[in-house]
């Protein structure tokens, strides 16, 4: 019998390497987050104390102005809270919400893609388990998943409307203002996903059967957060105002990020005019060697693992290629925009890739690799003309979500069995 499913899972990865290579990730979180601690852990107090005072009885206005712990938005807690009569609001039950919605995000964005016509789009949605941050975000009770998840909920409505013939009108409004609130909760989920609403103005702008479609989703995306933002008088609760701001140290972080998950999900993405991109990595990566590196603990929960003066080489050799790669990845993003200028969708997601990642710039308290999801699921589209389906992509994927494991596993304070 051993044989036969092991010989049935060699097929596997031989015919569909990629999608192989995910389903044993995918089964390798729920198994991590299943064992996980049954106790609230990191931030996940914070964000939960929301779903704890509606359960409580507490009105939505009270539970909106109420002193809590987090700048995020109200869709987390609210979501759990809808949520506790089958969790009981349990530290590893309140994890699992955010497993079912990365599979229903990855559905939706395999939609989107083959909506948009690109071979093989569940191997491609698939490879959003070799992005590190989507195992933290995912296997804990954190809200970044929720807003990740109706933002990719936005993105296929989007595609189903742009996907509808010119003689059906109702299926374009429809498809627009389904993707318009969605992406409206994604805002109210987490405030950084709202400038990229102005990517339906830009539909509307470049797109003139779209315009007025597009415009109402552009409107519904604003719409559907404003009450509670008047209710706050600004983008977050009046008692944490306090974490907005500028820092351009978390801005080059971000970027930094960025290019290390460009660069699992699609290598080619920086050989279009390599030798510009490789000039400014060199430039910009070795500037920072003066200063140790990057002022943040990069990759924490694969550090942990290694010998104190082999982690101090690990983050100072990090540090120069992800601060290298921030500055690469910029360059990259304008030389492919310049070469597929005339696929707008394809300009569109670089545009809303970049501009997402610019928001981590405005979390001035501390920053944190999740602050990347903000800019997901635009990247994972962006990178899509320069990635194939393959035994290499697979071994990627394979690669990004070890790293994801390990992160994950050391949030749950997993120590590494000796002996």
């Amino acid at each position: 019998m051993s044989e036969t499913i092991g010989g049935a899972w060699f097929r596997a990865v031989r015919r569909k390497p990629v999608l192989a290579i995910a389903a044993l990730a995918f089964l390798a979180l729920i198994a991590l987050v299943a064992r996980s601690p049954g106790r609230y852990l990191n931030d996940e107090r914070y964000y939960i104390e929301g779903a704890w005072l509606l359960a409580r009885g507490a009105s939505f206005r009270e539970f909106l102005l109420a002193p809590l712990n987090t700048p995020a938005g109200p869709v987390y807690p609210t979501l759990q809270w809808l949520l506790s009569p089958f969790t009981g609001l349990q530290p590893r039950a309140v994890r699992i919400p955010n497993l079912v919605l990365l599979a229903a995000a990855s559905g939706a964005i395999a939609y989107a893609m083959a909506r948009w016509r690109l071979t093989d789009p569940l191997a491609r949605a698939a490879m959003v388990l070799a992005l590190p941050i989507i195992w933290v975000s995912a296997g804990m009770a954190f809200t970044e998943m929720p807003a990740f998840a109706f933002a990719s909920f936005s993105l296929a409505a989007s595609a189903w409307a742009m996907s509808g013939k010119a003689d059906s009108p109702n299926r374009i409004w429809l498809g627009f203002a389904l993707a318009g609130i969605c992406f409206g909760i994604a805002i109210l989920g987490r405030q950084p996903y709202l400038p990229a609403a102005g990517g339906f103005v830009l539909i509307a702008a470049f797109e003139p059967r779209f315009r007025w479609p597009a415009l109402l989703a552009a409107f519904l995306s604003c719409v559907v957060p404003l009450p509670v933002f008047l209710l706050w008088g600004g983008l977050v609760a009046p008692h944490v105002a306090w974490v907005g701001g500028v820092d351009l140290n978390h801005g080059a972080l971000a970027f930094a990020y960025l290019s290390a998950l460009v660069l699992i999900l699609a290598p080619a993405y920086f050989m279009t005019k390599w030798k510009w991109s490789l000039i400014a990595a060199l430039i910009v990566g070795l500037a920072v060697l003066p200063f140790g590196g990057l002022p943040a603990t990069v990759a924490a929960g694969v550090a942990v693992h290694l010998p104190p003066p082999l982690a101090h080489l690990f983050q100072l050799a990090l540090s120069v290629a992800l601060v290298g790669g921030g500055a690469s990845v910029i360059v990259a993003s304008a030389v492919n925009i310049r070469e597929r200028r005339d696929d707008r969708i394809f300009v569109l997601m670089v545009l809303l890739t970049l501009g997402m990642t610019s928001t981590a710039a405005a979390i001035a308290h501390l920053f944190s690799s999740r602050y990347l999801m903000a800019a997901f699921p635009f990247a994972l589209f962006a990178v899509q003309p320069y990635f194939t389906p393959s035994r290499w992509a697979a071994a990627r994927l394979a690669a990004g979500a070890l790293c994801g494991y390990l992160s994950l596993a050391h949030y749950f304070n997993w120590v590494a069995p000796t002996g």
